[in-house]
């Protein structure tokens, strides 16, 4: 077999079986390897079966070395100069194979310059916020990376001072920087955004309690569906301060694998992906609390403590535009935590979708699973919303937001087929 064909460089498409070789001599048939789609390839040969009719192409692998694989040319796709560059450092096959996939992230990736804004997508933080300040290769690893310097409420949270085994590339306080691969990063949406809209984002996923990693639930209309939290945030396309949690689901009630549109926010197995309002779910140890869960999720069981007389409330402001999720047993302790919620300084009261006004204790307990959404009206204000909706459940209230999937048309919601909450 000859050597490597000029410097062209091709990814695998399809899984393959290849054959290892030792000293440029093929082995034996029984030293077959799995090659995985998301392969790095250089052609060394071209077969022309001249019984068959087919071409056939010798490959090299540079993910595993000693490797050949025999393709035929549609199961592998020729990659520029600068798409193996971004590529390459890549570790994981499969998540190399998606940034492919988006060809707008590729796009983005090559565009990329110094002092472009960017967001860093870190394993168990929300999104970190820096500027490019070195892209180029780094020692030990080929292809091209991206040295990122942290700003704002992401200083200190990176991994350097822009320093990498003893080698400087751009100055930074300590733990100020990052490198990261293409797979990690975008080019920040809300650059152009005022200072105050970012902090006020920032502040309400503060409140909210949730962040990346964190178990949650969604009451479907079959019952509680459990998933990780793998994004939160405000969609890139939004005009609104609503904040949206990108969900991997432990079973595939959601649709496509994290991607909006163009933008790739996170990483998730097909169909279990979802984009759900903040409003739509709560922290599975608050619901195991409340509801003494004996499901699957670590077979955890509240046994210790009597059963918690807690409901979850969604509580809106008066044209339902902001609101939180509120866990009360009385109507006061509800009220109270509406006031601090809302950021509420005067008297409040609390009102049904049709108007009636929740004043009694006793009322209060009697409504107490029969209804999930009530409305806090300060002194003066009322109900200004579309009107009352004819949602039934909790379940019926949250709706998933489609994504664009990379092999599909069309997308499955998780809830209604909406893209916004009953009443807004």
């Amino acid at each position: 077999m000859s050597d490597q064909i000029g410097s062209v460089y091709y990814i695998l498409l399809a899984d393959k079986i290849g054959k290892k070789k030792e000293r440029g001599i093929v082995r034996t048939t029984s030293e077959y390897v799995e090659v995985l789609p998301g392969t790095l390839l250089f052609l060394t040969e071209e077969r022309f079966d001249k019984q068959t009719y087919i071409l056939w192409w010798i490959f090299g692998t540079l993910d595993q070395e000693n490797i050949e694989i025999e393709c035929q040319p549609m199961d592998t796709r020729q990659l520029s100069k600068s798409e193996f560059a971004l590529l390459q450092p890549i570790p994981v096959c499969e998540e190399r194979l998606s940034v492919l996939q988006d060809q707008l992230w590729l796009k983005e990736g090559a565009e990329l310059q110094i002092y472009d804004h960017v967001t860093v997508a870190v394993k168990g933080q929300p999104y970190l916020k820096g500027i490019i300040k070195y892209k180029g290769e780094l020692p030990g690893v080929k292809g091209i990376q991206f040295g990122i310097e942290l700003l704002g409420e992401s200083k200190g949270k990176g991994t350097c001072d822009g320093m990498i085994r003893d080698r400087r590339f751009f100055t930074c306080e300590k733990n100020c920087g990052i490198f990261a691969t293409i797979r990690d990063i975008r080019r920040d949406q809300y650059a152009d955004r005022s200072d105050r809209l970012y902090q006020e984002e920032q502040k309400q996923i503060r409140e909210s309690g949730l962040k990346e990693k964190d178990r949650i639930v969604w009451i479907s209309d079959n019952g509680p569906e459990f998933g990780e939290v793998k994004w939160i945030g405000i969609l890139p396309d939004s005009n609104r301060m609503d904040i949206t949690v990108g969900v991997e689901f432990d079973n595939p009630v959601g649709s496509g694998t994290g991607k909006y549109k163009e933008h790739r926010l996170f990483f998730a197995k097909t169909n279990h992906a979802s984009l759900v309002p903040i409003m739509g779910i709560m922290k599975a140890s608050v619901y195991m609390e409340m509801n003494q869960w004996t499901g699957p999720l670590n077979d955890f069981i509240v046994a210790s403590n009597p059963p918690c007389s807690k409901k979850p409330y969604q509580v809106w402001n008066h044209d339902k535009t902001v609101g939180r999720i509120i866990s009360a047993s009385k109507l006061e302790e509800l009220q109270l935590k509406a006031k601090e919620k809302f950021d509420i300084s005067t008297n409040v009261k609390l009102v049904l979708e049709n108007g009636c006004i929740i004043d009694d204790e006793e009322a209060f307990q009697l409504l107490q699973g029969s209804v999930s959404a009530v409305f806090c009206l300060k002194e003066g204000e009322s109900l200004s919303f579309a009107g009352p909706s004819t949602q039934s459940s909790a379940s019926e209230s949250v709706q998933g937001l489609p994504f664009e999937t990379e092999d599909l048309n069309k997308s499955r919601n998780i809830g209604l087929t909406d893209t916004k909450l009953v009443g807004q």
